[in-house]
């Protein structure tokens, strides 16, 4: 026998809190059904967000992840030009003048040259500028005050103090000498100075970073803390960053910075792997790092650099592994000449930004 309902009850007053009863449920399920679309859009929403701020990346612009903000590196296109050296030429030197490109000195089939080059970007019309009043190679170059100025590097069988500088179609003249003779160096412009740094006495690396205004008078401003011949260099605002280098026998993986303006140098990063004879330049603001040489082996990797982390991200390649190649950078495009893979290059390889 079933028992009584309780009292008031009647099967068409459960019926309708059975009704209300689904209803509630109906209504709470739609609502978590348009919560859950409603995350989904916004999700969606910032995935395209992400998406498209990385597509202006490519133009030069950041873009944002869920994670830490990253810079996104702009599109290279890297090319050949089908203008080449005259001869297979490593460890020159180039500056940038009146809109083109001198590339100096090196070593050729023949050892070290006098050579100088012209290089028009406009035209890619490679043309001789005259000739050095010694011959060098792994020196320095300059434009300091009105003149282009080869500071040190090696002859055949010694390191030199030469200052030299170059006279577009003529042969130049000795200028002065450096305080002590340095090769494998490296020099950085900020504020109209020009600063030697790096590089091998003959016997040990300088640690002595130098100041000049007109390639004849030095000062020192700082004393590098890691003494090291062969690095890579760049130059962001007043900072002159050393990439790399060979410490002794040793390569390093140190970011060396100096600061012109407070006079101090320090380590500031490492990067993921040690490497000498490494090529660097700043195009649109980023810091740019090609080749070199890691233990043995040759690299043709183009990596961008976050100078004050160390973190690279390779962005590009080089269509051959290079070392000890120069750069130019004119009107925001690189161009390196020559250096060294299997064997000296020839080659004149253009690097721009899409």
């Amino acid at each position: 026998m079933l028992p009584s309902p309780p009292k008031g009850w009647s099967l068409a007053s459960g019926a309708a809190r059975r009704r209300r009863r689904r209803r509630i449920r109906l209504a709470c399920t739609v609502a978590v059904v348009v919560l859950i679309a409603v995350i989904a859009v916004w999700l969606v929403g910032r995935s395209g967000g992400d998406h498209r701020a990385v597509n202006a990346g490519s133009r030069g612009r950041t873009g944002t992840t869920t994670g830490p903000t990253t810079t996104v590196a702009p599109h290279l296109a890297v090319e050949v030009l089908a203008t080449a050296l005259p001869t297979a030429l490593s460890r020159s030197s180039v500056v940038t003048k009146d809109g083109s490109a001198f590339v100096i000195g090196g070593l050729g089939p023949g050892g070290s040259t006098t050579q100088v080059l012209r290089f028009d970007p406009s035209t890619s019309a490679l043309a001789p500028a005259g000739r050095l009043a010694a011959a060098v190679h792994d020196a320095a170059a300059s434009v300091v005050g009105p003149n282009m100025v080869v500071f040190g590097g090696g002859d055949e069988t010694h390191t030199v103090a030469t200052v030299q500088t170059v006279v577009p179609g003529a042969t130049g003249r000795l200028l002065a000498k450096l305080p002590t003779a340095r090769s494998d160096l490296v020099t950085g412009d900020v504020g109209g100075r020009t600063y030697v740094l790096a590089g091998f006495d003959g016997t040990k690396s300088p640690t002595a970073v130098l100041e000049t205004t007109d390639g004849v008078t030095y000062s020192e401003v700082a004393q590098l803390p890691d003494p090291v011949r062969y690095p890579a260099v760049a130059v962001v605002g007043s900072v002159i960053y050393l990439f790399g280098g060979q410490v002794g026998n040793t390569q390093t993986a140190d970011v060396q910075a100096v600061d012109v303006t407070a006079r101090t140098a320090r380590v500031v990063a490492k990067l993921p792997m040690a490497l000498s004879e490494a090529t660097a330049w700043v195009q649109r603001g980023a810091v740019y790092l090609a080749g070199g040489r890691q233990a043995t082996a040759v690299s043709d990797a183009i990596r961008r650099v976050d100078v004050a982390t160390g973190q690279v991200a390779t962005v590009g390649t080089l269509p051959a592994p290079t070392a000890d190649a120069p750069v130019a950078v004119v009107d925001d495009t690189a161009f390196l000449f020559g250096g060294e893979g299997s064997g000296r290059l020839r080659s004149i390889v253009k690097i721009s930004l899409g």
